[in-house]
């Protein structure tokens, strides 16, 4: 990973649906290689939360029935005004399915 790369931020927060326990596998064979960055990534009962070199947020799911029939995708996308008086996060429409 460049280490001069500009911090490039475009969401505050990913959905994700995946296979976790092979997501985790994968996660933990770049760690290394990405230490210095703000890369990192934790798992409990409901989803890795997997933070980007450049620190884009991602929660990543098993697929469940709050998704509906969806087994792999992105099924919101969450973006948060940096003005810390409005805030302001949408969703898909339809689905509560922001764990945050």
């Amino acid at each position: 990973m460049p280490a001069t790369r500009p911090f490039d931020r475009r969401a505050d927060d990913l959905g994700s649906i995946v296979a976790l326990d092979a997501l985790e596998r994968r996660l933990g064979s770049v760690a290394a290689r990405l230490a210095g960055t703000r890369f990192e990534y934790t798992r409990d009962d409901k989803c890795i939360t997997a933070v980007s070199p450049w620190g884009n947020v991602m929660r990543c799911y098993a697929p469940r029935p709050c998704f509906g029939r969806m087994r792999l995708g992105m099924p919101y996308v969450a973006f948060v005004n940096r003005n810390p008086d409005q805030t302001q996060r949408e969703y898909v429409p339809g689905r509560d399915a922001y764990a945050g």
